[in-house]
């Protein structure tokens, strides 16, 4: 029968998974900053051209779908920002950076 983990070990491993805990939060808002400017740049190209091929339908459609595929990563980060490091839900107040203005087309 394996001995009992004594209370030094025992908070040994929870600092270890704490450390873990913190790294992915660390991990997740860089990730999720970094992908929102990445959409950003995106969205913003894509807007810039489907305001310039008002004449070439086909190709406007194409931008529009790029746009429609945008917005939803855009979603998806802000479900991916929608909680701080505790998991309880981030409010506007204590949100660092600001989401991704969402495009009017």
């Amino acid at each position: 029968m394996p001995d009992k983990p004594t209370y030094h070990e025992m908070v040994g491993k929870i600092r270890e998974m704490e450390t873990r805990m913190e790294s992915l939060v660390r991990f997740k808002k860089h990730f999720t900053h970094d992908f929102n400017n990445i959409i950003y740049t995106i969205v913003g190209f894509a807007e810039m051209t489907v305001d310039n091929l008002s004449e070439n339908r086909f190709a406007r459609d194409n931008i529009i779908e790029i746009l429609n595929a945008a917005k939803r990563a855009q979603s998806l980060i802000k479900q991916a920002r929608g909680f701080d490091d505790t998991g309880e839900q981030e409010t506007p107040e204590n949100r660092r950076s600001e989401n991704v203005p969402h495009s009017d087309h």
